[in-house]
Order: structure tokens, then C-alpha cells, then sequence
């Protein structure tokens, strides 16, 4: 379960259509996993490839996942993904919160938010990538 890529829309389907990747102009990749997503292992992998097809370096990455969960194989996947400068995780509220606890094991730094622009705050605090290849790209 890959990605496609089609250069003429510039996007990507990662996840078999269940994420969406949005590279945003300040270097930021957002992710957004559809509501009630079960994340396997290949969904996980997929994301990952995605991700990482975008830059030379390492990514900070936005993830909203409310209502989705994630298979301890997939844990596993994006706790270990190198090329990741830092992540935050999106969510609705307590439930979310929970979900994306897995996280605090990654090899990146991880924190979990239920605002949008409080994350984002928190990113900033991160270098930006100065390899990517292309900051106004996006990716479905």
C-alpha cells in the first residue's frame, strides 16, 4: 500500500485515500488521518514513504487524528521513522489525547494538542528544513 503520485494535480494518496498530506509554505507537512481511520502497519508505511518523498531532511509534521486508532504494529512504524524533526498531534479531546500517547515514544519529540494554532506555536520552535523540495506543493 504505497503512495501515487500525479505531478499534473501535484498530489499524493497516501493510506489507500485515508490521509491527506499538505505541505504548507512555512515547511510544515500536515497530515490529516480521516475520522474513524484504523492506522495498520501499511497505512502507517505509507504515510511514512509520503512524507519523506517530500524533503531531503528532516519534517515537522502537524498530525490531526481525531477518532482514529492506531494497531501497536503501526505504533511501532511511526515511533521509529527517522526523518522527522518534530510532531504534533491534533486532536478533538481526552480521547484523542489517549490514542496518541504512543507517540511519546517516538524518536523525534511528540506532544499532543487540541489547538490548532498552539501546535503550530510549538513547532515553530523547531528548524525549519531548508531541502525541501517544494513548499507550496499539496498532497491528497
Amino acid at each position: 500500500m504505497g503512495y501515487t503520485c500525479t505531478t499534473s494535480t501535484q498530489s499524493v494518496s497516501a493510506a489507500d485515500g485515508n490521509a491527506t498530506l499538505i505541505l504548507r509554505s512555512d515547511g510544515i507537512l500536515h497530515v490529516r488521518w480521516q475520522t474513524d481511520t484504523i492506522i495498520t502497519p501499511d497505512f502507517a508505511q505509507s504515510a511514512v514513504d509520503a512524507a519523506l518523498s517530500l524533503s531531503s531532511g528532516p519534517l515537522r509534521i502537524l498530525v490531526e487524528m481525531t477518532s482514529v486508532a492506531v494497531s501497536s504494529e503501526a505504533r511501532r512504524i511511526l515511533n521509529g521513522a527517522e526523518g522527522f524533526t518534530a510532531a504534533a498531534l491534533l486532536g478533538a479531546g481526552p480521547v484523542d489525547e489517549v490514542t496518541s500517547a504512543f507517540a511519546y515514544n517516538a524518536v523525534y519529540p511528540a506532544s499532543f494538542f487540541t489547538s490548532e494554532a498552539d501546535a503550530l506555536e510549538w513547532l515553530g520552535g523547531f528548524q525549519p528544513d531548508a531541502n525541501l523540495h517544494n513548499a507550496e506543493t499539496i498532497f491528497q
